[in-house]
């Protein structure tokens, strides 16, 4: 794991200082304040979802580079309003560099960003993590919020076992999991 973090710095510092997401993009470099945030942050995250796509070392450096971008600019402009999203981002970049223990502090401070705590999407990434550990405890609990939150569909494309095992400790709503909708999905 250290020769992944190793490498990773090396990218940053022979790469990172001439590259910007924002280069040649008017939405991003016209706005101020929110507004460039808010924009900045959606080419980020866009940039980040193409890289780790792609599942390369390069891929991986790219999502970097604009995760970082994004919240060096939501730190000094004040605006925070994407910070969860990207942090999310940068732990899928460490946990598919093999960095777990990276991705749990990424993940963390998602849950700790406005909009985190309580995104099934993070509790389901830390859940995972938890799980992989044997930290049945921490596991529930995180599984328990994602499936609260996101409905039986957050577990479509996962092993059936977080399923089984978050639905073992949890009793099920009078509708069934099934029949279950997410309070954020209610009309």
């Amino acid at each position: 794991m250290l020769t992944v973090r190793i490498l990773l710095l090396l990218a940053v510092f022979s790469w990172g200082t001439q590259w910007t997401i924002a280069e040649g993009d008017d939405a991003v470099m016209s706005g101020q304040g929110k507004e460039r945030t808010v924009a900045f942050a959606e080419v980020a995250i866009k940039v980040a979802a193409e890289g780790l796509a792609a599942n390369t070392f390069e891929g991986r450096t790219k999502a970097y580079y604009a995760i970082i971008e994004a919240l060096n600019l939501a730190e000094s402009e004040g605006y925070d309003g994407h910070s969860a999203k990207l942090f999310q981002y940068l732990g899928d970049m460490y946990l598919q560099a093999g960095d777990t223990e990276t991705a749990l502090s990424a993940y963390s401070d998602a849950v700790l960003s406005p909009g985190g705590l309580g995104d099934p999407e993070i509790h389901l990434r830390l859940g995972k993590i938890f799980y992989d550990r044997g930290d049945q405890p921490k596991a529930g609990d995180e599984f328990a919020r994602a499936l609260i939150m996101g409905g039986k569909k957050i577990f479509d494309d996962q092993p059936e076992e977080y399923f089984r095992f978050v639905t073992s400790i949890l009793l099920p709503p009078p509708e069934g999991w099934d029949n279950y909708v997410p309070p954020n999905n209610q009309d």
